[in-house]
């Protein structure tokens, strides 16, 4: 399993806390499902390889979009790989997050949300461009040049 935690720089210091991403490929994966704890939290996370499930229960998950909008948790929420994993992430500043997507962070509170219905249409090209960049920093580079 890889995963790389990066500051922001610039004006993305007032948007975002820290990008990260985490890989791993299938023989990696475990099929039990893992919590996720409070933090205050909002992040956007895009998933270019299998995405993760969503547990109700832990034996009955739902699978994530391509691209999610994880709201902040009030209690722990249950997710996990379905496959191999490469995941490019984006934690919000909860002071800012409003302002970077324009939706009650209420609405989003204990929620996972494809990201097509707080972004709209922006979600492809964005999805696009960061699926076409190569490493974690020209990941960086493009979502912060898209959205700043």
């Amino acid at each position: 399993m890889n995963y790389a935690e990066q500051k922001p720089s610039g004006l993305a210091c007032s948007f975002v806390r820290m990008y990260w991403r985490l890989s791993h490929g299938r023989q990696d994966v475990h099929a039990e499902a893992e919590p996720v704890l409070p933090d205050g939290c909002v992040e956007l996370i895009f998933h270019f390889d299998d995405r993760f499930v969503t547990y109700e229960t832990p034996d009955k998950g739902e699978l994530q979009p391509r691209s999610v909008v994880a709201g902040q948790l009030s209690s722990r929420m249950l997710i996990g790989p379905s496959g191999a994993t490469d995941i490019f992430g984006v934690r919000l500043r909860s002071e800012s997050a409003y302002s970077l997507l324009n939706v009650s962070m209420d609405g989003l509170r204990d929620k996972i949300v494809d990201m097509r219905s707080v972004i709209g249409s922006r979600e492809s090209e964005l999805y696009e461009r960061l699926s076409a960049a190569k490493t974690f920093q020209d990941k960086i580079n493009t979502f912060e040049r898209a959205m700043f």
